[in-house]
């Protein structure tokens, strides 16, 4: 940078983006490589190896057979390693760099599965462990150049167990869901999906109600929100109560109620986050996550529809609402576990 600056004709670097490009000029250029994280994980259980979107889950003994024993024997297996790991493969100039942007998928994973099958106010249902200074359980990485890293994460906690050969992991919109969190960049609808189910997520392992009700809010805006807004007017509810009604439902009554179920979500998000009210009902907050799940549904469903920004989202919405020869479908809804494959507007 000093060397960028001293240079006479560094006046002419007049944005950012000139300087950042000036600076890595000078940088020695590292190859892009390619690396595999493994972690330790908690709270699945699954009897062989599977794949989903960019995950691969398997037993810790098929790990143990893949390193050189030169890296096999240093690791205490029996207590840096549980039964199960899970890996991902993510491109990067450094090892280090790479387990950071591996850390942000695995904590995307958790989120997502705290959003299917986990139990508001418990936590996480499904733990991956993290590289600390302290000594417990295990990561490994392997370069594609064959290079091994390893080292110790801190201890994780299981909640229960989570069996990944039954439902929602057999569903193919589920799969989509791993597969943009193994991504190190969405972009259009598959960006908002990823974002939504981080709100759902974080709403689920929130402690009180009235953090949940602004997180699975937060998910609706996520989701369907166009512009950028310093705050949800009135306006912008009454867009997101309609947008959510077409979307979910083809049912002219049942589009209305969940309008005004919208609307009254909002209203409690209101009291939370301009009164300072410290009390939700908790109606409110299961309604909320109902519609969120829901709507998440709706929005991949129309990814695979080949819908996939913005524009033509609200083109299929004007759509929806001015062709009565153009319905949604009722099929490829989004399944979470079986306690949560309610109709939004029953609550």
């Amino acid at each position: 940078m000093d060397r960028v600056l001293g240079d006479p004709t560094s006046t002419n670097l007049t944005s950012s983006g000139k300087f950042t490009a000036a600076v890595t000029k000078l940088l020695p250029a590292n190859p892009i490589r390619q690396f595999t994280i493994w972690r330790h994980i908690y709270g699945l259980q699954f009897s062989r190896r599977r794949v989903l979107g960019g995950f691969t889950f398997q037993q810790t003994a098929s790990l143990r057979k893949r390193l050189p024993s030169s890296v096999r024997d240093k690791i205490r297996w029996d207590s840096a390693f549980g039964e199960h790991v899970v890996s991902v493969s993510v491109e990067s100039v450094s090892p280090g760099r790479a387990l950071e942007i591996a850390d942000g998928h695995f904590y995307g994973l958790e989120l997502l599965f705290a959003m299917l099958v986990g139990e508001p106010r418990r936590g996480l249902s499904v733990r991956v462990t993290r590289p600390t200074e302290a000594r417990g359980t295990a990561f490994v990485t392997l370069s594609s150049d064959n290079a091994v890293r390893w080292g110790y994460a801190a201890e994780g906690t299981e909640l229960h167990i989570v069996d990944l050969s039954r439902e929602p992991f057999t569903d193919r919109f589920v799969r989509h869901l791993f597969a943009l969190f193994a991504k190190s960049q969405c972009a259009g609808l598959e960006s908002r999906v990823k974002t939504a189910v981080i709100w759902i997520g974080k709403g689920t392992i929130a402690r009180t109600s009235s953090e949940q009700l602004v997180c699975y809010c937060t998910a609706l805006e996520a989701l369907l929100v166009m512009q950028d807004h310093t705050f949800v007017s009135p306006s912008v509810v009454s867009s997101l109560a309609e947008y959510c009604a077409y979307l979910i439902s083809s049912d002219g009554p049942q589009r209305r109620r969940i309008d005004r179920l919208v609307r009254k979500v909002y209203r409690a998000r209101s009291a939370v986050s301009h009164h300072g009210s410290e009390s939700t009902k908790r109606q409110s907050v299961v309604t909320a996550r109902n519609i969120a799940v829901e709507l998440t549904s709706c929005v991949l469903k129309l990814v695979h529809q080949g819908v996939s920004t913005d524009d033509a989202m609200k083109a299929h919405i004007e759509t929806l609402k001015y062709d009565r020869s153009s319905r949604p479908q009722s099929r490829g809804r989004l399944k979470t576990s079986k306690r949560r494959a309610r109709n939004p507007a029953a609550d």
